[in-house]
């Protein structure tokens, strides 16, 4: 049967001029001649390596076709419609911060340092820090802050580096790596991966976190992103204690040009069914091209207590 399948299917693939339809992420038809170039025997084609995507358009050149580079992206509807010219812009939560905002152009790197300023608190566990970076980071009444530096090393792929502190101790060593999967629904939605490994100073303990990043555009001004993975070390007597499922949840709106406002909400539950829980809105306020304030006074609700801290976030992004 799958032989006698083959002989059917390969002279109707091999027959030309019978066009045969075929659907995008957004229904509309197409036939093989809109999406495969026409080409003579004498032509050559040049497709120099490039970082993916490329459109679908092909200019002639002379005597050789070239792929004109288009900003679209596998799994969206990138080039279909009018709002298909990019990927979809999406603010980033102040707390739990991105590895650059998803869709990132190659070669696009920022530094920034977070600021974390107990305001105040009532808890009997200090082991239970709700603004820490990791599952098992002690809560040692201190500002918390963390400088960083996130590169895009392609259109898809970026990488950040991160040292946080609590006061004048190095708490951990942080590595971020974010892969953005494409668009869909007509370029409103994009979504990608997250990958966290952050080892003590000692390599004694090494926290790690997957999550999956979904944003969606809903017009000009209302946008949501979310958040949703796990933590734990990976090293340890008790490590599969430290498990955490981790949901972020934040709402954003543009108020203009330079002001953006939003209400982020951070959840992490332990096997056990403790955890803790974030409530944090926020102001993003744009000084300059390059120069962002980002702040917020957020309120963490722990199994054994509460803190109440403010936030602060400033931006480089040239």
């Amino acid at each position: 049967m799958f032989r006698q399948s083959i002989s059917i299917l390969l002279p109707l693939l091999l027959i030309g001029g019978a066009p045969i339809a075929a659907f995008g992420v957004d229904g509309v038809g197409e036939s093989w001649e809109d999406i495969l170039p026409v080409l003579e025997p004498s032509d050559s084609l040049l497709l120099p390596l490039a970082d993916p995507p490329l459109s679908d358009r092909w200019i002639d050149e002379g005597q050789s076709l070239r792929r004109e580079p288009q900003p679209r992206w596998w799994g969206g509807a990138g080039g279909r419609s009018e709002r298909s010219e990019g990927p979809v812009q999406i603010p980033e939560p102040l707390l739990f911060d991105m590895v650059r905002p998803l869709g990132p152009n190659r070669g696009d790197f920022e530094i920034n340092t977070l600021a974390i300023f107990p305001w105040r608190a009532r808890s009997s566990d200090l082991s239970d820090d709700p603004f820490g970076p990791g599952p098992t980071t002690i809560d040692r009444r201190g500002i918390e802050w963390a400088p960083e530096i996130e590169i895009a090393l392609s259109d898809r792929f970026a990488i950040e580096f991160e040292l946080p502190f609590e006061g004048g101790v190095l708490e951990e060593l942080k590595v971020g790596l974010q892969w953005t999967i494409g668009t869909a629904f007509d370029n409103r939605y994009i979504h990608g991966f997250q990958a966290l490994i952050e080892p003590t100073p000692q390599f004694e303990t090494w926290n790690s976190t997957l999550l999956y990043i979904g944003g969606i555009r809903f017009d000009e001004t209302w946008s949501t992103l979310f958040m949703i993975g796990g933590r734990m070390d990976l090293e340890g007597p008790e490590n599969v204690d430290t498990f955490e499922r981790l949901i972020n949840a934040s709402l954003f709106a543009e108020v203009n040009d330079w002001l953006t406002l939003g209400l982020e909400t951070n959840t992490a539950i332990r096997l056990d069914g403790s955890g803790n829980f974030i409530l944090l809105p926020q102001a993003h306020i744009d000084l300059t091209d390059c120069i962002e304030i980002q702040s917020g006074i957020g309120l963490g609700a722990a199994s054994e207590g509460y803190e109440l801290s403010g936030i602060l976030r400033v931006i480089y992004a040239p």
